[in-house]
């Protein structure tokens, strides 16, 4: 009996041990909420240092992010690279219009010049080119078409 009661309370010491001294490490799967760190860099653009929380598998990311911390532990830092299909898609010719510049004046609007911020029909935009009378608008993600390089680090991983 009491080699019984020892044995149990040497378990409950060990396992104490190895839970507060993080010996077992909780990993990121699909329904957790995540809170990451993150550094983008493309071609064109490098960005500062961020932190943003999610729960993994709900889309409010871009799916290569979602995706890269699966499997992740608490702590751990990792470089991923995200190809256009996976981030904010491919460079979509479609998605640029012209339009006449009484698309503007006939709505109560002045004639925007290159650069200006536009929103289409809920679709943002800005002004790339102006032609004669017409207006050039690209509604594509700025960082359309970019694969995107992106050191990554979880700071806290809360489970579903």
């Amino acid at each position: 009996m009491k080699t019984r009661l020892s044995l149990v309370i040497l378990i409950t010491v060990i396992a104490v041990s190895i839970f507060s001294a993080g010996g077992i490490k909780q990993t990121v799967l699909t329904g957790d909420n995540v809170t990451v760190e993150y550094t983008p860099v493309t071609s064109l653009f490098a960005f500062n240092k961020s932190i943003t929380s999610f729960v993994v598998g709900s889309n409010e990311v871009i799916k290569g992010l979602e995706i890269g911390v699966i499997g992740m532990r608490v702590g751990e830092e990792k470089q991923l690279m995200i190809p256009p299909a996976m981030a904010f898609g491919d460079y979509d010719t479609n998605k640029i219009y012209e339009l006449p510049s009484t698309f503007f004046t006939d709505r109560g609007f002045n004639i925007p010049t290159v650069g200006t911020k536009v929103n289409l029909n809920e679709q943002n935009g800005i002004v790339v080119e102006i032609i004669d009378d017409n207006i050039i608008v690209d509604t594509n993600n700025a960082l359309a078409g970019e694969t995107i390089n992106m050191t990554i680090k979880v700071i806290s991983i809360n489970n579903h």
